[in-house]
């Protein structure tokens, strides 16, 4: 298969219909995980696959190829690949494949998370929702001076409800969201959860 068809499986796939043969790819994680709600991970096998494709079939050039006012030539359809959030795993993982086949990426960094120190909100109820733990039956959370209550009885209440709280952080400004971090780890609910929040949200999420 040529570089030009397997941009058209692409575009197929996502339904996503550019001006002109390009396109950006961006990853994630790079790895195995347990739990992954948001599917953003890409095994270490299957990232060498995609690399070793976009390698041979396609031109891979640095985003900041498309501020280039003299403009893009290439016979091959042209891919940017970027990585969100500066993962560690992107330094593990990715940059040992990407190195191989000596391809141009960037990382989109979210400086705070330097400075901080904390995980980000997504992680936080990962942790507390989406893995193996034991939770409380009920939990009830202050949402925008508003009560709201969820039932924790089975796996499937628990899904819902990590992403009904992330529709809910994702609307939200960053202090309203710490606010409602700070509720799930040290509010009225610490007395039922404080044996299953593990020390590792609670520290690093909240100094």
């Amino acid at each position: 298969m040529t570089g030009k068809g397997l941009f058209e499986k692409i575009l197929k796939y996502t339904g996503y219909k550019p001006i002109t043969k390009q396109l950006m790819l961006c990853y994630h994680h790079i790895g195995n995980t347990e739990h992954d709600p948001w599917n953003m991970y890409v095994s270490k096998e299957n990232f060498n696959s995609h690399c070793a494709i976009l390698n041979q079939y396609f031109t891979v050039l640095p985003v900041n190829a498309i501020f280039n006012k003299s403009g893009i030539h290439s016979e091959k359809p042209i891919i940017y690949l970027s990585f969100d959030d500066g993962y560690e795993d992107n330094f593990t993982n990715a940059f040992p494949v990407i190195k191989k086949y000596q391809l141009p990426i960037t990382v989109f960094l979210c400086s705070k998370i330097f400075t901080d120190q904390k995980l980000y909100w997504w992680e936080v109820i990962q942790e507390i929702f989406i893995a193996e733990r034991i939770l409380p039956g009920r939990l009830t959370l202050n949402v925008n001076e508003e009560l709201k209550t969820w039932i924790l009885s089975e796996n499937d209440s628990k899904t819902a409800l990590y992403f009904a709280l992330a529709d809910i952080l994702k609307a939200s400004t960053i202090d309203h969201q710490n606010e409602i971090i700070r509720a799930l780890i040290f509010g009225q609910i610490l007395t039922l959860m404080k044996n299953y929040i593990p020390k590792s949200v609670k520290s690093r999420f909240v100094k």
